[in-house]
């Protein structure tokens, strides 16, 4: 029997590669939805809550700002509040694409659903939020270890 982490990590990959080619006429990456959906829901969030919610490293945030500011979905500006912190707005590009890449989002989840009745999606999106769960608070240990 295979890992569970395994095919979880394979059909990451594989919803990665499923938006990255659906995605390609508009210039985003697979990755890209995340930000985009939060930074519509959330205009002017910073940099470092955009992170948490999304859950990579900062750095990571920098580099794909960067690059959606370039290709005009978003914008930054300096806090009024703490010179050191960097909000991020929506262009009205983002707002744009927004139902397209929320299209692609459900039918990637209708995709892999499929052949499953309600009961069993219900129960396999309540399983999974068990295992976030677990996930989140094993890191979390780490992270107060440190």
């Amino acid at each position: 029997m295979q890992s569970f982490m395994r095919m979880v990590n394979r059909t990451a990959r594989l919803s990665h590669l499923y938006r990255e080619a659906k995605f390609k006429s508009l210039r985003l990456k697979g990755m890209h939805h995340s930000y985009i959906n939060n930074i519509c829901r959330y205009p002017g969030i910073s940099q470092e809550s955009l992170a948490q919610k999304i859950i990579v490293n900062k750095s990571n945030v920098a580099r794909q700002l960067n690059y959606l500011e370039k290709v005009g979905y978003i914008y930054r500006e300096v806090s009024t509040v703490d010179a050191r912190e960097r909000l991020v707005y929506p262009t009205a590009k983002a707002f744009d694409v927004l139902p397209f890449i929320t299209t692609t989002l459900k039918e990637w989840n209708d995709l892999v659903m499929s052949g499953l009745s309600e009961e069993e999606q219900r129960y396999l999106i309540k399983m999974m939020e068990k295992v976030f769960n677990n996930a989140t608070a094993g890191v979390e240990q780490l992270e107060v270890g440190e």
